[in-house]
C-alpha cells in the first residue's frame, strides 16, 4: 500500500468512529427527547383524572403519590381520594431533577430514564404523574398500555405547579454526541488508528505519524492548549442548550397562540448557528493539539 491508501484508510476510521457513529446516536437521542417533550406537551391538554370518568377508554393526566405496590408491575397512586392503577411493565420511567434550594433556575440536569425492574425500592407518597390511556374495571381505574404506546410515568420533586415547565426544560440530553455509543465508538477509533500506525510503520512514516496523531483525537481536546477551544465550545453549547429550553418552555400553554409562537421562534433563531460555531472551536482546538503532537513526534520518534 502507498501513502494515500493509508491515509483513505486513516481518514475512513476517523469519520466512522469520531463521527458516523457518535452522530448517529446523537441523532436517536435527540429523536428520543424530542418524543418526550411532545408527549408532555400534549398530555396538558388531557383532562384530570377524578371520579366520574366515561367508560369508554380515554385519555388523561393524573398527579399522585405511590399509595401501594401490587404484584411485580404494577403501583398505586393516590390523590384526592381518587386511587388509580398504573402498570409499568415495559414502560420508560423519568426521573426529573428538583430545583435546588434558592436557586432562581430550573436544572440543566437530563432526566434519568429507568424501568420498574430496575428501581429496588421507593418511599410511599413518592410523586408520580401519569398520562395516557384509562380504562375501568370492576369500579377501579388503570393505566393501561397497548402495543407501542405506553402511558407517560415521571417521578418528580419540588413544586407542582412548576412541573410542566421544568420537565419541558430538562427534557434534552446536556450533550448529544455523548450517548450511549460515543465510547465504544471512540475505543474503536482509538485501536483502528493504533492498527494503522503498526501496519504502516514499515512503508510509509508519514502515515503512521498521521494515524498516530488520529488515534490520539478522543484526548486532544483535554489538554492545552486546545483545551482552551473545548472550554468554549462547552460553554457556547450550554447557552444554545438553554435558549432550546427557553424556546421550549415559551410554547408551553393551552391554545394557539401566535404571539407565543412568535416569541419562541425569536428565541430559538439561528441556535443550530450558536451550536455550529462551538463545533468549529472544539475542532480547531483539536487540529491544534493534533499539530503540535505531531510536529513533537517528527522531531522525536520519527526522526531519520
Amino acid at each position: 500500500m502507498n501513502f494515500f491508501s493509508y491515509l483513505l484508510s486513516v481518514v475512513a476510521a476517523a469519520a466512522l468512529f469520531y463521527v458516523a457513529i457518535p452522530g448517529a446516536g446523537a441523532f436517536l437521542v435527540r429523536h428520543r427527547w424530542r418524543r418526550f417533550r411532545v408527549a408532555v406537551l400534549e398530555s396538558t391538554t388531557f383532562p384530570e383524572l377524578r371520579y366520574g370518568v366515561p367508560q369508554e377508554p380515554s385519555r388523561y393526566r393524573f398527579f399522585g403519590r405511590l399509595e401501594a405496590v401490587q404484584g411485580e408491575d404494577r403501583i398505586w397512586l393516590e390523590n384526592e381520594g381518587v386511587s388509580v392503577g398504573v402498570d409499568l411493565l415495559n414502560v420508560p420511567i423519568f426521573l426529573i431533577p428538583g430545583i435546588a434550594r434558592r436557586s432562581r433556575s430550573y436544572p440543566d440536569e437530563t432526566p434519568r430514564i429507568l424501568y420498574w425492574r430496575e428501581i429496588t425500592a421507593l418511599a410511599e407518597g413518592t410523586r408520580f404523574y401519569v398520562a395516557g390511556r384509562v380504562v375501568e374495571e370492576s369500579g377501579d381505574y388503570f393505566f393501561l398500555g397497548h402495543e407501542d404506546h405506553h402511558p407517560l410515568v415521571i417521578i418528580y420533586d419540588g413544586p407542582e405547579h412548576s412541573f410542566f415547565k421544568r420537565t419541558i426544560w430538562t427534557g434534552r440530553q446536556r450533550n448529544e454526541y455523548w450517548n450511549h455509543l460515543t465510547v465504544p465508538a471512540l475505543t474503536g477509533g482509538f485501536l483502528a488508528q493504533l492498527l494503522i500506525a503498526v501496519i504502516s510503520i514499515g512503508e510509509s512514516r508519514l502515515a503512521t505519524l498521521i494515524a498516530v496523531v488520529a488515534a490520539l483525537v478522543p484526548v486532544l481536546p483535554l489538554v492545552p492548549p486546545g483545551v482552551v477551544g473545548y472550554y468554549f465550545y462547552r460553554r457556547i453549547w450550554r447557552a444554545a442548550r438553554r435558549r432550546r429550553a427557553v424556546r421550549d418552555v415559551v410554547r408551553l400553554g393551552t391554545g394557539r397562540s401566535e404571539a407565543r409562537d412568535l416569541i419562541a421562534r425569536s428565541v430559538g433563531k439561528h441556535v443550530w448557528l450558536q451550536e455550529l460555531f462551538a463545533v468549529f472551536l472544539l475542532l480547531l482546538g483539536i487540529a491544534a493539539n493534533g499539530y503540535g503532537i505531531a510536529v513533537i513526534l517528527a522531531l522525536t520518534l520519527f526522526a531519520p
